[in-house]
């Protein structure tokens, strides 16, 4: 009957300790606490290369670049304001987003609610369309022009 009271931690679903006032269970907030820590230190790591290898290759050249994942480069990016500001907020849907790299901008849009045109214009953002154009076969590219 006392556990009913109790609040569950909204990440993993354990019983908050008593004096615990946050929704999130201690374990939870030391990974919340380590993760950013490690995204700050990617940003401080090679910030002038993380810059110019998003002009290059866009986010999956920031993440080579840092040795890190394209979700760990989606915050370097945007903690480097290489990305509007309010893109801060948008961060989970970005990663879901480069989760869904080589699906189309149609069926990308309808598994993550989103118009088709928002898609593409986060893949723009992201320098993902660039990285689409450089895997897309040559051989399609000349038929296409001839």
């Amino acid at each position: 009957m006392l556990d009913e009271q109790r609040v569950r931690c909204v990440s993993c679903a354990a019983l908050l300790a008593r004096d615990n006032n946050a929704t999130v269970c201690s374990p939870c907030r030391r990974g919340q606490i380590e993760a950013m820590a490690r995204r700050a230190a990617l940003v401080t790591l090679d910030p002038d290369g993380a810059r110019r290898a998003f002009d290059a290759r866009g986010l999956h050249g920031v993440a080579a670049q840092l040795r890190c994942t394209a979700h760990e480069a989606i915050d370097v990016v945007v903690m480097l304001g290489l990305l509007p500001s309010a893109y801060r907020r948008r961060t989970e849907v970005l990663g879901r987003l480069v989760t869904l790299d080589r699906a189309s901008h149609v069926a990308a849009a309808e598994a993550l609610g989103l118009s088709r045109w928002t898609v593409a214009t986060y893949r723009r953002d992201l320098g993902i369309d660039r990285t689409a154009r450089a895997h897309s076969k040559p051989e399609r590219r000349a038929a296409a022009t001839a």
